[in-house]
């Protein structure tokens, strides 16, 4: 009687230990794949996704952590692209700046940086990120004034 008892108290921890096991695996999992698909949605590379998509994918994908620091500055970045897409080269110049912060060699940063400053008149602050990405990544890297 003492070992059918002990059975089934074992069988039934065992069971509740499980099925609370369970969801934390497809949790996760779902997770995972929720931060795959807007990390895609986020670096856009073919531009078929429609800016504001793109800027929602990146801005869940910061807000979740759902990137390691070292892609993070890449999503500031795209979300920089999508805002400049849209014509919004106050945010675009603020998302690029921050990408800076945290990747202060990331030619492509300066490099977009420089253009909004050029367009806006700003030549010593857009001579100053193009020389800075020619500096990192030579000059191919900075588009024509």
């Amino acid at each position: 009687m003492l070992r059918a008892g002990f059975y089934y108290w074992f069988l039934r921890i065992a069971i509740l230990v499980l099925s609370n096991l369970a969801p934390v695996g497809f949790a996760s999992a779902q997770t995972k794949a929720l931060a795959e698909r807007d990390t895609a949605l986020c670096i856009n590379t073919k531009r078929e996704i429609a800016p504001a998509v793109a800027i929602a994918a990146c801005t869940r994908l910061i807000d979740t952590k759902g990137v390691t620091p070292p892609s993070l500055p890449r999503i500031y970045f795209q979300r920089g692209l999508a805002y400049a897409n849209i014509g919004n080269t106050a945010r675009a110049l603020a998302e690029y700046s921050k990408a800076i912060s945290l990747n202060p060699r990331f030619a492509e940063a300066y490099n977009n940086r420089g253009a909004i400053y050029k367009d806006k008149g700003e030549y010593d602050r857009a001579v100053a990120d193009f020389d800075r990405a020619i500096g990192i990544k030579g000059p191919h890297t900075v588009q024509a004034l």
